[in-house]
């Protein structure tokens, strides 16, 4: 088995059409993206997006305004919790091997995982 990109990783949301969500090593090395994530082309920027251009009301064509930004959370917390993938398992390592920074290392990790400090 391979082994994973060494870390830490970090998550970088675009807020430029196309929405992008990627988990970048360090160097910039990508190490995982998706593009094109919940939007309209007549969006300009993020805040549009959060305001609703592009979206008709009642087109069920399309995503409503709510379930997309919904869904643009979710692939952000996705992102994040991704990106924190190196630490969580270096936390848990240190738990294996009954390291006293182990509860640091899983706080410090948990907090990444769900947005905090990058």
């Amino acid at each position: 088995m391979s082994a994973h990109t060494p870390g830490p990783w970090t998550a970088v949301f675009s807020r430029e059409w196309p929405y992008t969500v990627r988990v970048l090593a360090p160097g910039g090395e990508e190490v995982m993206s998706q593009y094109g994530v919940c939007g309209s082309t007549k969006q300009k920027s993020y805040d549009d997006f959060l305001r609703g251009v592009g979206f008709k009301s009642g087109d069920t064509a399309f995503l409503s305004r709510e379930d997309a930004v919904r869904r643009v959370g979710e692939q952000i917390a996705n992102t994040n919790l991704f990106a924190a993938g190196p630490e969580l398992l270096a936390a848990c390592r240190a738990i294996q091997r009954g390291d006293p920074q182990a509860l640091r290392l899983a706080t410090e990790a948990v907090a990444k995982a769900e947005g905090g400090a990058r």
